[in-house]
């Protein structure tokens, strides 16, 4: 649900996660959840816990280096680098624009993950 269309008590756990988390928008994650505002309620409650923890930092840490580690092993490279950029005639601005997404995507896509195994989580145990 996107913000915009989202009713008040999905908007409320929607601002309530951009302020806890500090980020502009709301990601798709919680907005795909937010189909269903009984469990987007609870889980952003386990996942607000879980990203208080010491643990959650770490993790998001562990798996940021895993996919750094990776990529490192594919059988190609993307080429982002200015001279490259350049040559198909990117401007400077469209250039800052692109590594700040990247930037932006590279530091919240671990917790993503973290965050829906909290959901699987929630979602698999049993009582």
């Amino acid at each position: 649900i996107e913000e915009r269309d989202a009713p008040l008590r999905v908007r409320t756990v929607y601002e309530e996660i951009k302020s806890t988390t500090g980020a502009a928008f709301v990601s798709g994650d919680y907005r795909a959840v937010a189909a269903f505002p009984d469990w987007l309620e609870l889980w952003w409650r386990d996942v607000r816990n879980a990203m208080q923890s010491p643990n959650h930092a770490a993790l998001c840490r562990e798996i940021d280096d895993a996919a750094i580690e990776a990529a490192r092993h594919l059988p190609y490279l993307l080429n982002l680098r200015e001279d490259a950029l350049t040559r198909v005639d990117i401007s400077a601005d469209e250039r800052a624009r692109i590594l700040r997404a990247n930037d932006a995507l590279c530091e919240m896509l671990p917790s993503v993950v973290v965050n829906m195994a909290v959901a699987h989580r929630g979602l698999t145990q049993t009582q």
